[in-house]
């Protein structure tokens, strides 16, 4: 798997996760005046949790990536053309420059999909208790992540340190 998938697929899980969190922040932007930036230090042991989440994460994520490939495929759709199709429609383009064929069985594939990322909330669930995280801080660490330079810092050198061992 190409690091561009994975990427795409870890980008997917933590959307899931963000997703209403995000959405929830935005409509508190709207009514409320935005907050003071608060500063959120997370211990060595928490940023090494998120880590190991994270890897578990994957995965089970790279799984669920290839079950999606292959049923692409049984579909009759090349893995190239479903990722196009994919990006399209996540970037709310039309499916119009395809076959109806291909639009039937992407639709096809994209429904078995939404059903598999339940199962997979389920899993990332367990595995982030499993670690001793509860989901609102692993929550907190990946939001933080996006913007604070030295979080990402932190955990890369975490990541590297594991990689090592």
């Amino acid at each position: 798997m190409t690091l561009r998938s994975k990427t795409a697929i870890l980008g997917l899980t933590l959307s899931l996760f963000l997703g209403s969190a995000q959405i929830t922040q935005a409509q508190n932007a709207v009514t409320a005046p935005a907050p003071a930036e608060q500063e959120v230090t997370f211990s060595k042991a928490q940023l090494t949790k998120f880590v190991n989440v994270g890897q578990k994460m994957q995965t089970v994520q790279e799984g669920m990536a290839e079950e999606i490939r292959a049923m692409a495929e049984k579909e009759g759709l090349d893995q190239a053309t479903f990722e196009k199709m994919s990006a399209s429609k996540m970037q709310g383009g039309d499916l119009s420059g395809y076959t109806p064929e291909q639009q039937a069985a992407f639709s096809k594939v994209q429904g078995e999909a939404m059903k598999m990322q339940q199962t997979l909330m389920t899993k990332i669930a367990s595995i982030t208790e499993e670690e001793g995280m509860d989901m609102g801080t692993f929550r907190q660490i990946a939001m933080a992540s996006r913007s604070d330079e030295a979080l990402q810092k932190r955990i890369q050198a975490i990541t590297e340190s594991m990689a090592e061992e």
